[in-house]
């Protein structure tokens, strides 16, 4: 996957420099937007019962600089979200534990559009960096558990223009996803061990998008955008830590992610 990550990565290099060489009339361009994001994240046990599940609404700020020509379009944009959602699980006793989760999400990206090909059909590359930062709040004598999650992406896909005119375009986009290899941290300080990390190793998924762009006059637009995002990652491979006192043996089990939401965006040129 590394490998594939490489190859990716220079071709949107040539492609970018190009695409800087056969500049007809670039545009750059900034946006800047509100989004709301519905979280669902699953994990199973080998039998593939229901370990536990988080979901809820998250709110996220958004911003990113592009350069377009008639060819291409380069896009390099952050993401922030942040919020609390409802933990629903058990703990490893087996005793039923429901509380909140403290969600941080943090996204960079970069994407590459290409101009419109046969039948309208346009085809984008994007290669993204994910962090998400979960923290399950302690109840009554159940402690409460910190890990993180970090891991890069690259996704390959089409877009259609189902609408386009001066004032108004209406697009949409679909494609597949692909997580490469991930790290997992958990802080076990409460049981008496320290920081512990493990690979996630890899994953796949979907992604598609609903874009509607208004011009408000020659040089500025609002956006409007749903969009869903699924993808899975498989079961770790076990890791055993001893400490002075005893040993534990932890794995990150399989998990499944949806992340479907809403974002507003006014853009300009700079």
């Amino acid at each position: 996957m590394f490998k594939l990550f490489i190859v990716s990565a220079a071709s949107t290099l040539f492609l970018f420099a190009a695409s800087l060489s056969q500049a007809d009339e670039p545009v750059f361009e900034w946006k800047a937007g509100l989004l709301t994001q519905y979280f669902h994240y699953e994990e199973f046990n080998s039998q593939g019962n229901t370990l536990n599940q988080e979901e809820g609404l998250l709110p996220g700020l958004q911003f990113s600089l592009g350069y377009s020509t008639n060819r291409v379009r380069h896009q390099v944009q952050a993401e922030v979200y942040h919020g609390d959602v409802d933990y629903d699980g058990k703990t490893q006793g087996g005793i039923p534990h429901r509380t909140q989760t403290d969600t941080q999400l943090y996204h960079l990206g970069y994407r590459l559009d290409t101009g419109n090909t046969a039948y309208g059909l346009s085809a984008y590359f994007s290669a993204d960096w994910h962090y998400w930062s979960r923290s399950i709040q302690p109840v009554g004598f159940i402690i409460g558990l910190d890990e993180t999650y970090r891991w890069p992406s690259i996704s390959l896909g089409l877009s259609y223009p189902l609408l386009h005119s001066e004032q108004h375009s209406l697009n949409f986009s679909a494609g597949y996803l692909r997580l490469l290899t991930g790290r997992f941290t958990v802080d076990l300080s409460e049981l008496g061990f320290s920081k512990q990390e493990i690979n996630l190793g890899s994953g796949d998924g979907e992604e598609a998008s609903l874009l509607y762009r208004f011009r408000l006059d020659e040089k500025q637009s609002i956006e409007l955008e749903l969009y869903a995002r699924r993808w899975s990652f498989q079961k770790s491979k076990p890791e055993t830590i001893s400490n002075s006192i005893r040993s534990i043996t932890f794995v990150e089990p399989r998990s499944n992610s949806l992340r479907t939401g809403f974002a507003l965006r006014f853009t300009a040129p700079f």
